[in-house]
């Protein structure tokens, strides 16, 4: 074979598995995007909102991967390292800016204008498959993040739906190409300080869906109870061996969803925990509660 005729021979291939591995990308289940934009909103109009890494890792645990026991970081780059090592996340996609010179810069000059559409970026990553998908965005090398929705159902007009804990986007809050761009350069613009000259980089990942769920599995019937408390009333018994979806989860106690939709609290000493396939649910009015607080970035 001559050397042309093995360079055609490699771009055919290539050009097979093009498609093949765009669809391998997987796009996340409606139902899981619809409980994670309720959990957004009742955070962000609750009153008492979580800080921002709080809220992302919340709503990954409790929304989209359906795992209360996920261990994740306190920053958002650890809290996506830990993702990409469970097989939850991609590698970081990390876009710089330009300065108002039109100048490459990292935040040595002051960011003006995003060297590359993040929506754009958004697009590739999903391997423009039809259908929700989700990504981790950090602002300003970790100063905030935020989860970014894009919806690719119509691939010829995506949506992209900006959510976290502030009240004036009330959770989540919808934008075209050119409004996330703007949005992203001017909160880099106003938090970025000529004293200490941060790193300016936008930092985006993706989310990869799982099809199973934490689940709470019982040797024997025990008391499901209303409230996390010994004392609290028993709503139900489980039966042994079933798998209940644990919903949330608070020190020993679980929160768990019977195969009827009932929902209540069970020791976490009486069950043991796995993954397992269960059928989607629909989406539900969720209340978040919370005393935690923190130092928020403001707009």
């Amino acid at each position: 074979m001559t050397r042309m005729h093995a360079l055609a021979a490699l771009a055919f291939l290539a050009a097979l598995a093009g498609p093949a591995a765009a669809q391998t990308v997987k796009p996340f289940p409606t139902d899981r995007v619809e409980r994670a934009k309720a959990l957004f909103q009742a955070n962000a109009t609750g009153g008492s909102p979580m800080d921002c890494i709080t809220t992302l890792n919340y709503v990954m645990r409790n929304g989209y991967l359906e795992d209360p026991l996920l261990e994740l970081g306190s920053q958002i780059d650890r809290t996506f390292a830990m993702l990409q090592s469970a097989g939850h996340a991609t590698a970081p996609k990390v876009i710089e800016f330009f300065d108002e010179r039109g100048k490459a810069t990292t935040g040595v000059t002051h960011p003006r204008k995003l060297r590359e559409s993040a929506l754009d970026a958004m697009v590739r990553m999903a391997g423009n498959v039809r259908g929700w998908h989700v990504f981790g965005l950090s602002l300003m090398d970790g100063y905030h993040s935020v989860t970014l929705n894009l919806d690719l159902n119509d691939a010829a007009n995506p949506k992209v739906f900006w959510a976290d804990q502030w009240s004036t986007k009330g959770g989540w809050q919808e934008y075209d190409k050119a409004g996330l761009d703007a949005e992203i350069e001017r909160l880099t613009g106003n938090w970025w300080t000529e004293e200490k000259k941060p790193r300016s980089r936008t930092t985006l990942w993706r989310v990869l869906p799982t099809s199973q769920s934490r689940v709470a599995i019982s040797t024997g019937s025990i008391n499901v109870r209303a409230e996390p408390s010994a004392g609290a009333t028993v709503v139900a018994r489980t039966t042994p061996g079933a798998k209940n979806r644990v919903l949330e989860r608070q020190g020993s106690w679980l929160k768990i969803e019977l195969a009827n939709g009932t929902q209540g609290w069970v020791s976490a000493a009486l069950v043991r925990t796995a993954k397992a396939t269960l059928p989607p649910r629909a989406a539900t009015t969720t209340t978040v509660t919370t005393g935690l607080s923190g130092a928020l970035p403001t707009q």
